[in-house]
């Protein structure tokens, strides 16, 4: 994402997690973490305008979805992180 701010924040449970969040509102965009999830980005859905223009390999934190959010399709599921 152009122009998004890098957060390194210091967390003990998720060492090398780096977040990228919106500029104006400080959302949640994307986030990183080479130890936990290696090669991946995990991204907001929320921030799509089209999240159908994306094929999603895995959904987590489902435990949390709103009753409004309808399940989403994807190849695997994990109510928390796996």
């Amino acid at each position: 994402m152009t122009g998004a701010h890098e957060l390194d924040p210091e967390m003990e449970n998720w060492p090398g997690l780096k977040r990228y969040v919106c500029p104006k509102c400080y959302s949640n965009v994307h986030w990183v973490n080479p130890k936990a999830f290696p090669g991946m980005r995990l991204v907001s859905l929320g921030c799509l305008d089209d999240p159908s223009a994306f094929k999603i390999s895995s959904t987590v934190q489902n435990q949390y979805r709103p009753t409004w959010c309808p399940q989403i399709d994807a190849e695997t599921a994990f109510d928390s992180y796996p």
